[in-house]
């Protein structure tokens, strides 16, 4: 039952794909519009399905994926591991030197309000917000991310 409600959810799923290759690594961005999810379900979701959660580490990855359409906000892999920012998906195959420092805040973010504000969203601006990992308010963005050695997603 389980893998056949995956397979619905899956074919159910509209996206839109845009591919970006660095070196030996293509990372296939996807926006999954058929249902608002909190930061923990939109990352379960991009694992099972995909890789992660979109890292967006440098101007490269933001013009591919600002040239996508949206018009909503999406959750992308970035969230506060207590003193710090870090991506979702970790190492340096996905998330070459120097990306760390690559930010794109919206004005007065991050903000933290209520204390409770530690995962981030991509908004219809294309800057990013701080927003409370548990409320389901938005869309996430996915990739996936191939390799010469292997397919991941």
């Amino acid at each position: 039952m389980e893998g056949s409600l995956k397979k619905l959810l899956l074919l159910a799923t509209v996206f839109i794909m845009k591919d970006v290759t660095y070196q030996s690594v293509s990372r296939r961005y996807i926006l999954i519009t058929h249902q608002e999810m909190s930061w923990s379900e939109a990352r379960s979701y991009c694992r099972t399905f995909y890789s992660d959660l979109a890292t967006i580490a440098t101007e490269r990855d933001f013009n591919e994926v600002a040239s996508l359409p949206q018009n909503t906000t999406f959750w992308i892999g970035l969230y506060d591991d207590v003193n710090s920012w870090d991506w979702s998906l970790v190492g340096e195959l996905f998330n070459p030197p120097g990306d760390k420092r690559y930010r794109r805040w919206q004005e007065g973010q991050p903000d933290n309000a209520r204390s409770a504000q530690h995962c981030v969203a991509l908004s219809k601006s294309g800057t990013w917000t701080d927003e409370s990992c548990s409320t389901a308010i938005t869309y996430p963005l996915c990739y996936g991310v191939r390799t010469k050695q292997r397919l991941e997603f």
